[in-house]
């Protein structure tokens, strides 16, 4: 009986450790932590770091609702739902009557220009009779404007090219003001409104063009109120109405960032935190981070350059093994720092952080050993070679390389580039014209550094209203100059000049009376003075004044046009020379 009872305590005893291994498994193999930790650190240096803004952009189809802008019956319907229009292509029109009296209208002013050119190629001239012609092509005039302003409100033409939908009137149908008879696409063109956040819409800039990460090429239409309007064209089809496109844009780039991995920041409760070094001791610091790009996240607060991180516990100083994580790693816990050897793989103690770097450095760096200097014989002295008379050389080449370089200099091409104001000397002209701008091109052969043969063509337009009739005019001068003037201190920087021309004048005048008028060629001369301001060798400023005359008849005019004037230019001249 007590041998039988001895087995039963036996057997009760490992029954009641094993179910007690099984409910706490938790508590079966808890952490022994020593009072030294043994662990590795790194440092903490800075790095170039980027921050983007990442953005989703759905595009769609430009698309234009077309509207009647006046009440009205729809007498004409040009197109079918689904077709495929141009720009200011008429769809439908309302009540078109307008268009005979327009038509009328236009004979009445054709009718009375014919009238007024035979009353001034009469004999006798009546200013009377020219007088009244002109009222009557100009009350024709306002009164077709007028009514072609009323009939664009009654026809409703396309604003763009694309394709109708959404079409259903017909012939007869009634129409109010405002009202949407059809929608125009236009497949081409893609639109995306991009809504970002405060801090973003100032990466857009309105007129900007950006590349997406498709290698498509946007515009950045509008920024406002929190809405960035992209628009894409689309000729090639690269995306559908609806398609959504991602990329990023630069939003910041900080040279010399603080920055870690996520794996080595830690964090509980209390927030993100790393371990430092300091000394025999681990620091918990508390860290405020930023953004985060490819693994890496910015630390704006809490590390410094220079700093240590616990990065590991040693699980094995033996076998050279780490921890999972850390475990046994508290603030103001005492450690040990320690160091990998690079022959054995063992962790080995190293007394301070700056120990690691001092082995670094002295396994890359090889040792240098002195070796003893050697006194190398020295060799007797050697009486010096008397040194043979040079032969003197004369310098005619010089003198002709001197002179080939002179004639380079003095006699060259040139060719120039300015801009001014002209003012015509004629009343007429000057009081529908004005003064404008002149643009002059110069083409110029200087020889011997004073004397300057040139081509000079200018180029000046402006219109102008006669008021007597009130009708628009256009004229067009294009003076071309062929010269020479002479140049003084040629040799200085500031190189003042004279100069007489012969002027070719051609000339236009347009107008309703002369709508298809050609250029008119006359003659005349031109007196001219100015200065080179010499900025390079081959790169000269210029200033000129001219002052040129030259007559033009006109018929049933009694005086004689004026096609003179006074012209003001400055401009850079490039010379050719060697």
């Amino acid at each position: 009986m007590k041998r039988s009872a001895v087995v039963l305590g036996i057997i009760f005893f490992f029954l009641a450790g094993s179910l007690q291994g099984v409910a706490a498994p938790e508590d079966a193999q808890p952490v022994k932590c020593p009072k030294k930790v043994n662990v590795v650190a790194a440092k903490v240096d800075t790095a170039v770091f980027e921050e983007y803004a990442r953005f989703n952009a759905r595009f769609e189809a430009e698309t234009v609702e077309l509207t009647a802008a006046v009440d009205g019956k729809v007498t004409k319907v040009n197109v079918t739902d689904g077709n495929i229009v141009s720009r200011d292509f008429l769809v439908l029109e309302l009540d078109n009557a307008l268009a005979d009296q327009i038509k009328a209208q236009e004979e009445e002013v054709s009718k009375w220009k014919t009238i007024l050119k035979r009353r001034r190629n009469w004999k006798e001239r009546s200013p009377r009779a020219e007088a009244q012609a002109e009222r009557k092509i100009k009350e024709a005039a306002e009164q077709i404007e007028t009514l072609k302003a009323e009939a664009v409100q009654r026809a409703i033409v396309t604003p763009m090219a694309g394709r109708i939908e959404g079409l259903t009137l017909e012939e007869g149908a009634e129409v109010t003001a405002g009202s949407v008879v059809a929608r125009l696409v236009n497949d081409n063109r893609l639109f995306a409104n991009l809504r970002v956040k405060p801090g973003e819409a100032g990466l857009f800039v309105a007129g900007s063009e950006l590349t997406l990460d498709k290698d498509m090429v946007v515009t950045v239409k509008e920024v406002k109120d929190g809405v960035v309007v992209l628009e894409m064209d689309n000729l090639d089809k690269h995306l559908q109405p609806g398609d959504s496109v991602a990329f990023k844009m630069l939003k910041q780039r900080l040279p010399e960032a603080v920055v870690l991995s996520k794996g080595q920041i830690l964090s509980d409760d209390e927030g993100a935190f790393v371990y430092l070094v300091n000394g025999k001791y681990a620091v918990r610091s508390a860290l405020t981070l930023g953004a985060e790009e490819n693994g890496m996240v910015l630390v704006v607060d809490g590390l410094n350059a220079g700093d240590h991180i616990i990065t590991a516990e040693i699980l094995s100083r033996k076998e050279g093994t780490l921890k999972p994580a850390l475990q046994c790693l508290e603030d103001g816990k005492r450690i040990r720092m320690m160091r990998k050897d690079s022959e054995s793989g063992r962790f080995v103690k190293a007394e301070k952080v700056e120990a690691m770097a001092v082995a670094e450095e002295a396994a890359e760096t090889p040792e240098v050993t002195e070796e003893p200097e050697v006194e190398q014989p020295q060799p007797e002295p050697q009486p010096e070679p008397e040194a043979e008379p040079e032969a003197e050389v004369p310098a005619v080449e010089e003198e002709e390389e001197s002179g080939v370089e002179q004639v380079a200099r003095d006699n060259f091409f040139s060719l120039g580039l300015g801009a001014g104001y002209a003012k015509l000397h004629d009343e007429n002209f000057g009081e529908v014209y004005g003064g404008g701008l002149d643009v002059q091109f110069k083409l110029a052969y200087t020889f011997k550094g004073q004397y300057e043969l040139f081509l000079e063509v200018s180029y000046y337009k402006k219109s102008g209203v006669i008021e007597l009739i009130d009708m628009e005019t256009e004229l067009v001068m294009a003076p071309i100059y062929i010269g020479g003037r002479y140049i003084f201190n040629p040799d200085g920087k500031v190189r003042p000049y004279l100069g007489l021309a012969w002027i070719v004048f051609n000339n236009k005048e347009t107008h309703d009376f002369d709508p298809d008028a050609s250029f008119d060629t006359r003659h005349g001369f031109a007196l001219l003075g100015g200065l080179y301001y010499s900025l390079s060798p081959q790169v000269d400023l210029y200033g000129s004044v001219r002052y040129s005359s030259g007559k033009a008849t006109f018929e049933d005019f009694e005086q004689d046009a004026d096609l003179g004037g006074l012209r003001l230019h400055a401009g850079v001249v490039y010379k050719f020379t060697r």
